[in-house]
């Protein structure tokens, strides 16, 4: 038999969302007035109550604004339909509280690897080098090839974790869930940044000390520090540790908790908070640099961390983080509250008065 397509899901949500808003403004607009209208013929008490009661479907029911696009409170659409739009705000707030972490996360590909520029990347060399060195020679080791290290993170500790890790503490009886592991990612990339902070540190000291270590990549000059590029192993070692716990949970969690009908949209909205991060990493620098001498005493280009004192902005990554984190742990806390109240009532629903399921 030949099915036909229901349309766009984004249009079909956004229906209900319409129709559950124009619904409840007409409720009010037809409740203030049958209130005026008991005022003008009726004064006394009881009165009140029964229009009141009247125009409350269930004074004891708790219901949302876009319970109002169900056709039971005389919306259009059916409840499962509202249901499966009303999970999508449910996780919204988890996935908002991940924009920070996709924030520092994106430093990867961004200030680490420009870090990486400006430290000595040689290794064939041993010992520091004088300030008028002119080192010609090829070098082996690429900034960006540290980003192998989060990617072995990946390959070795994910088959780990879920092959021997969460089996043995689920048979302690130590369950890590989703949300939880997510958690946890959100802490490591907080070290992460935290130790960038600390390694632009040492990279500017070692220039105070030793002066520059001039090297060429690619034909164009670096004024690098004589400080070795496996100083950021560290934080790119962290970084991949983080995403195998945030990314990867997160993953599963905006997949297991989407309805069917709408899982290709909550997955969307779901990476389309990476790219918000990766955005707000970009608005951040340009804030950070409206103080003068803040963030650099120099007019000069952002490719250029010398000139510039990027600890203070991965210090400042690190409290965005930080506070993001303590926000996840409260949004986890009220999801979860939400949750087993939401399917206790789904219990009570279903259960007819001598206590079977319907």
């Amino acid at each position: 038999r030949r099915v036909h397509g229901q349309g766009s899901v984004v249009i079909n949500v956004c229906k209900v969302i319409v129709e559950a808003i124009r619904n409840w403004i007409a409720r009010r607009r037809a409740r203030k007035q049958a209130m005026r209208d008991a005022d003008n013929t009726n004064n006394h008490p009881s009165y009140h109550s029964e229009v009141e009661s009247s125009l409350d479907i269930n004074l004891t029911e708790h219901l949302s604004l876009l319970d109002m696009a169900k056709t039971r409170f005389g919306g259009s659409f059916p409840c499962g339909t509202v249901e499966d739009v009303k999970s999508i705000f449910r996780v919204a707030p988890i996935f908002i509280c991940l924009i920070p972490y996709w924030l520092v996360y994106f430093q990867m590909q961004s200030t680490y690897m420009i870090q990486g520029l400006h430290m000595k990347i040689d290794v064939l060399h041993a010992g520091d080098v004088p300030v008028d060195h002119d080192d010609r020679c090829e070098f082996t080791i690429p900034a960006a090839w540290l980003m192998v290290f989060n990617v072995l993170c990946l390959l070795i500790i994910l088959p780990i974790m879920d092959r021997f890790v969460y089996p043995m503490l689920d048979r302690r009886g130590i369950h890590l869930s989703m949300l939880e592991r997510i958690g946890i990612g959100m802490f490591f990339s907080f070290c992460s940044v935290l130790i960038a902070a600390v390694v632009e540190v040492q990279r500017h000291s070692n220039i105070d000390s030793m002066g520059f270590n001039i090297q060429y990549i690619d034909g164009t000059m670096y004024n690098a520090s004589s400080l070795s590029v496996f100083w950021q192993v560290p934080q790119y070692s962290l970084i991949g540790i983080s995403e195998v716990f945030t990314s990867v949970a997160g993953l599963e969690f905006a997949y297991s908790k989407a309805p069917r009908s709408l899982q290709g949209l909550v997955m969307g909205v779901f990476l389309a908070m990476s790219g918000f991060g990766a955005l707000f990493g970009f608005l951040l620098l340009q804030i950070l640099n409206v103080p003068q001498g803040w963030m650099g005493d120099r007019n000069e280009d952002y490719g250029n961390p010398n000139g510039y004192h990027w600890e203070n902005y991965f210090l400042v990554l690190a409290g965005i983080q930080a506070a993001d984190l303590i926000l996840y742990i409260l949004t986890a806390k009220s999801y979860r509250r939400k949750e087993l109240i939401r399917q206790t009532c789904e219990i009570h629903v279903n259960v007819d008065a001598n206590g079977r399921l319907r």
